[in-house]
């Protein structure tokens, strides 16, 4: 576990204490409903960066890493579908308490929802909120990005070198083989034939 994410769990920790601490039935645009939508913005805003950030950590190469433009669209689209499932999701979870668990409880335990307009209200909020922070990551880290692809491109460019030079090698090594086996064999028949020739002379002697 890194420094970002000890940040991230130290942040969502506090988000969630802060919403158990302050909960209350909050009736449509008033001031303790205003709050519950900013909390629906902090969670669209920065649900969608830890979502980033834990893709972009557990996948080292590929789209979250990209400068193209087409396939940062798709990861904004993918990071704010996360979101929209988790804020769908959240206004379920809500709408049972409402209808099947708050009843069960004293009159004065809370309500979640204040109606259609509410629920719609909170998906909007952490849509927009979500979308926000994806085109706010890509301009503030354009450079960055545009500087780790060039880093790859050269990576890449290098090591196609490498492997052609590992095989201009291997090519100069068989050269030298085909050249040196004719040399060998020239050698060998040479030095046959000089002791041929010393083992003739003795005997002529």
């Amino acid at each position: 576990m890194d420094r970002k994410d000890l940040g991230w769990i130290t942040f969502w920790l506090l988000f969630l204490i802060w919403g158990i601490a302050d909960l209350q039935t909050a009736e449509l645009f008033s001031l303790a409903w205003w709050i519950d939508e900013v909390r629906h913005a902090i969670f669209g805003f920065f649900g969608a960066l830890t979502f980033h950030h834990l893709y972009r950590k557990n996948s080292p190469q590929g789209e979250f890493h990209s400068h193209n433009p087409r396939q940062q669209k798709y990861v904004r689209e993918f990071v704010i579908s996360r979101i929209m499932y988790l804020g769908i999701g959240w206004e379920i979870l809500e709408a049972v308490w409402d209808r099947l668990l708050q009843p069960n409880w004293p009159s004065w335990f809370i309500e979640a929802q204040k109606g259609s307009l509410d629920n719609t209200i909170d998906i909007a909020v952490n849509l927009i909120f979500a979308w926000l922070a994806m085109r706010f990551y890509y301009h503030l880290h354009k450079s960055a990005l545009q500087s780790e692809e060039m880093i790859a491109t050269e990576i890449a460019r290098i090591n196609a070198d490498i492997e052609k030079i590992n095989q201009e090698i291997s090519r100069l090594h068989r050269d030298r083989r085909k050249k040196l086996r004719p040399a060998l064999k020239s050698f060998f028949r040479t030095t046959k034939t000089f002791f041929k020739s010393l083992r003739e002379k003795r005997q002529a002697d």
